[in-house]
């Protein structure tokens, strides 16, 4: 994992910046936040744990996880705040920790996310972390472009290590 990256649980003055970083990534995102679009903060009681990452002491990003209504899977998102935090590590090191901090309230739940399929760097990224190709599929937003993806599902017990801010 890569040292220096941290996780602390997303409160309402977060969120600025969160559509900040959003909008500089617009190309490679299709969904920037939870499904919920009134979600505002962590919510595990409620099934949405939801993150700021922390890189060596600044904000690097987001990730969620959000447990479906019928509880039967979990779907994680995650985007680093530009791309001057590609290529270290810190995304990976964030899903695992996020993962990690899911198990611990659902051991058993299916963690599953969709990626473009020409995002080779995610894929990479998400492969490292133990998730597996289940399928694919093409998204088609109202723009009418086509968006090929990859179904991914977490294969196995997630690596462990790491820390949660304010969390312990």
């Amino acid at each position: 994992m890569r040292p220096g990256v941290a996780l602390r649980p997303v409160a309402p003055g977060d969120l600025p910046a969160i559509d900040r970083w959003a909008r500089a990534m617009d190309e490679w995102m299709s969904r920037t936040r939870p499904h919920d679009a009134a979600a505002e903060r962590h919510d595990p009681g409620g099934g949405l744990f939801w993150y700021v990452i922390a890189c060596d002491g600044a904000d690097a990003g987001t990730v969620w996880i959000e447990l479906a209504a019928d509880g039967s899977e979990a779907v994680l998102g995650v985007f680093l705040a530009g791309p001057e935090w590609f290529g270290r590590g810190v995304g990976t090191a964030a899903v695992e920790l996020a993962v990690a901090d899911f198990r611990r309230a659902h051991p058993t739940v299916a963690v599953a996310l969709h990626v473009r399929r020409g995002n080779a760097r995610a894929v990479a990224c998400y492969r490292r972390a133990g998730f597996v190709i289940e399928g694919e599929g093409v998204k088609s937003p109202p723009t009418g472009e086509a968006h090929p993806f990859y179904r991914m599902v977490l294969a196995g017990r997630p690596k462990a290590g790491g820390r949660i801010l304010g969390l312990q």
